[in-house]
């Protein structure tokens, strides 16, 4: 029994205002029928169940929602899973424990994540290193795969039952891997670009990107989701469906739902932002001739600094109206704010000069330590939250007013940075987290 795996393959959840959220990830039991799925918790030494639910059968998870939670006190838990098998009935359990929330005045410890392959699976020096420092909370802030993850690559298919055994093979993986680090605290989920099996992504309010030319830049480059709508619903809920409520549940486009939301925990205010769901792909918003391939401009002589204002989203309007309410609200013990997203809100990769694309960065020699790599420019690399610029400093000028912290991944590279709106050094603070997997190299040598 020691060494089995499922199926109740690990649990996530969130603690916020009283409301305690939690979702389950199984592994395909939704054929067997008469399973019954219950969230227990521990009371006087005896397991008193406070939730009951059913699986969802494409996502194969399983929701609990508890509203009026103390969080005073630490509290066993276990997930009960019930399957009638073969005239008998089996008892399968996940066992971990609610945290009791550190109070307001207290120091709050934060986890974070995000970039994690295969290599080095099953990751166990990460989580023994990460208990190390006692988190009180956790964060994986996007890629909890790529698309390779496994070595089998990814099903390049519209059959959303194919694509999403795919899909939980690898994200079973990342669970086998990190469920310690989140099965006694509580932990936020985001999902990135290799999440939705994409390279990079501009999801245009949740068009349908066309698949008809291939699965590749032709694909990406015009904006939208590659996949079905019905897949993606699925990826958003394994990884979100335990957030708080979002802000504004209104669905986007073909029906895609949104997570973006404000979580308070042991005094400190997040806001949860979806930077790519919203975000016009450049291909769509600049001239022909800048040439975007993979949100590269192709064009040596086109000038982007020229087309700051442009028709072009970054978090679009709802999610600024989101932030202004959030940069004023301090209420429920909130005593500092921090902003969370896939990835930063300025462009800090270079590239050799005269290079349009960052494809060649892996066949360049790896420098030797202490040796400072000359020859370098900045690139313009649309995929990250530099651009489109108008949008950035919008968003930022919002954040800054409740003096927030921006924690972001995405880049690989990790950083520290003072954003600047009209001069440097005008707005805050951001950190961008080191890769779990650093399998795509980036440079900063200015």
């Amino acid at each position: 029994a020691g060494r089995t795996f499922g199926p109740i393959c690990f649990a996530q959840y969130t603690l916020d205002r009283g409301i305690l959220k939690m979702t389950a990830q199984l592994t395909p039991v939704e054929a067997v029928s008469g399973h019954k799925v219950e969230l227990q918790i521990q009371r006087e030494g005896h397991w008193v169940t406070v939730d009951e639910t059913t699986v969802h059968p494409l996502a194969r998870t399983v929701h609990f929602r508890i509203e009026e939670w103390s969080s005073k006190e630490q509290t066993p838990y276990r997930v009960r899973l019930e399957l009638p098998l073969k005239g008998r009935t089996e008892e399968y359990f996940y066992e971990g424990s609610f945290a009791a929330e550190p109070g307001a005045e207290e120091e709050l410890k934060m986890a974070v994540f995000s970039c994690n392959s295969h290599y080095g699976f099953p990751n166990d020096e990460v989580v023994q290193n990460v208990a190390k420092h006692n988190p009180d909370i956790a964060m994986f802030l996007g890629d909890q795969i790529y698309e390779s993850h496994g070595g089998f690559g990814a099903e390049r298919t519209k059959d959303v039952e194919k694509a999403t055994l795919d899909y939980l093979r690898k994200w079973y993986m990342f669970g086998w891997s990190y469920r310690d680090i989140f099965r006694n605290i509580p932990a936020g989920f985001i999902p990135d670009d290799h999440d939705v099996f994409h390279g990079n992504i501009w999801g245009q309010g949740g068009d349908k990107a066309s698949t008809n030319e291939g699965w590749g830049y032709q694909a990406q480059d015009k904006g939208g989701y590659k996949y079905p709508a019905e897949w993606v619903r699925m990826v958003e809920r394994t990884l979100t469906s335990h957030l708080p409520d979002p802000y504004d549940p209104t669905p986007v486009k073909q029906d895609i739902g949104v997570y973006y939301t404000d979580w308070t925990y042991g005094g400190v205010s997040l806001a949860i932002i979806e930077d790519r769901k919203f975000k016009t792909a450049p291909q769509n918003a600049l001239p022909k001739e800048a040439e975007v391939q993979n949100g590269f401009i192709q064009n040596p002589d086109f000038d982007v600094t020229e087309y700051y204002d442009i028709d072009a989203e970054l978090l679009g309007e709802r999610q600024l109206k989101f932030l202004q309410h959030w940069v004023a609200d301090w209420s429920h013990g909130a005593r500092i704010k921090v902003v969370l997203s896939q990835t930063n809100f300025s462009n800090l990769g270079t590239l050799p000069e005269g290079e349009r694309s960052d494809e060649i960065v892996p066949r360049l020699a790896i420098p030797r330590r202490g040796e400072y790599v000359g020859g370098d420019a900045l690139t313009t690399d649309m995929d990250t939250n530099g651009w489109p610029a108008k949008g950035r400093d919008e968003a930022l000028k919002i954040i800054r007013k409740g003096f927030a912290l921006h924690i972001a991944g995405d880049q690989h590279l990790a950083s520290m940075v003072q954003y600047g709106v009209d001069e440097f050094g005008d707005a805050g603070f951001a950190f961008t987290v080191p890769a779990l997997n650093n399998i795509w190299p980036r440079r900063w040598w200015p």
